[in-house]
């Protein structure tokens, strides 16, 4: 369920990021990068303060790889969309 949600959240970003005129491999990758390292971050934290209970440390790694997935999502919504960037601002006012 976590790889193919992954996935999932790598097409969500790629359309995104192909919208906003950015470079889709780059936003990919670092969705990949952020899933994976969040979801270790939160199970390691989780295991230490629960103290071996494993379903709900992995329940808190896969909660802390969609913050990942959030947190990249984020970052490129601050992205101006293409055809904003073409005309500068100025979108359907002239």
């Amino acid at each position: 369920m976590d790889i193919i949600l992954l996935i999932l959240a790598c097409f969500y970003v790629h359309k995104k990021a192909k919208r906003k005129g950015e470079l889709p491999g780059r936003w990919v990758g670092n969705t990949i990068i952020a899933w994976i390292l969040l979801e270790i971050i939160g199970f390691v934290f989780a295991l230490i303060l629960l103290k071996s209970n494993l379903i709900m440390s992995a329940l808190t790694g896969f909660l802390s790889a969609i913050g990942g997935f959030l947190l990249v999502n984020y970052q490129l919504d601050k992205r101006p969309d293409a055809d904003e960037q073409n005309n500068n601002g100025l979108g359907d006012k002239f």
